[in-house]
């Protein structure tokens, strides 16, 4: 019994190393303290590897997308990958959120030297929308974000980490930034750009 014991412990030991490695090969770290996160994409914590993620998407919406994918590089140790999911043909996603249309998700993503990708933001879009759903969603945020601050449509927790929602009316959409400042912070501070996309999004918030 004492030998199984010892085994179990000694297999924890391994796999937690492994993880640890996984984490360490992050070419930048975050300087707040994930505990106190308050504002999430999908109830994903910040940096929660890529396949996690798709393994959630797969799980939760029964529906085929695909996954147009850019890579910038920011410095010699340091790439962030766009990922923009679309629906099958690239088409508008066949997903539902909040008892809404979600027409594509933009996620950005860390990537490491290993190759694997960690999430720092994403951006839900919403099309075919109009003013009680711009309520309805901030409804939603309110609930969910009741204790952090709430200035002009972005709700921030006291990590800096931030929900952001936009409207625009001409084309009937809502979007939904979500973003950990304190990596994003910190890649602008070596020189990232975000992409089109995110940039829009930016203007909008």
């Amino acid at each position: 019994m004492m030998r199984k014991i010892k085994l179990l412990c000694l297999l924890s030991a391994c796999i937690f190393m492994v993880s640890g490695c996984t984490v360490s090969d992050l070419p930048i770290k975050r300087t707040t303290n994930s505990n106190s996160d308050v504002v999430k994409f999908y109830g994903f914590e910040w940096l929660t590897e890529r396949s996690t993620i798709e393994k959630k998407f797969k799980a939760d919406f029964d529906s085929e997308y695909v996954c147009k994918e850019e890579s910038t590089k920011v410095s010699d140790d340091i790439d962030v990958v766009h990922v923009l999911y679309k629906g099958k043909d690239e088409t508008d996603l066949d997903w539902t959120v909040a008892n809404h249309h979600v027409s594509e998700l933009l996620i950005c993503y860390i990537k490491t030297k290993s190759g694997k990708n960690y999430l720092f933001r994403a951006i839900w879009r919403f099309n075919q929308c109009n003013e009680e759903d711009v309520e309805f969603f901030y409804t939603k945020l309110d609930k969910l974000y009741p204790n952090t601050l709430k200035n002009n449509g972005v709700y921030i927790d006291k990590n800096v980490n931030q929900a952001g929602l936009s409207y625009t009316a001409s084309t009937k959409e809502i979007t939904l930034d979500y973003c950990c400042c304190d990596l994003l912070y910190q890649l602008l501070e070596k020189g990232y750009g975000p992409s089109e996309q995110e940039s829009m999004v930016s203007d909008k918030t």
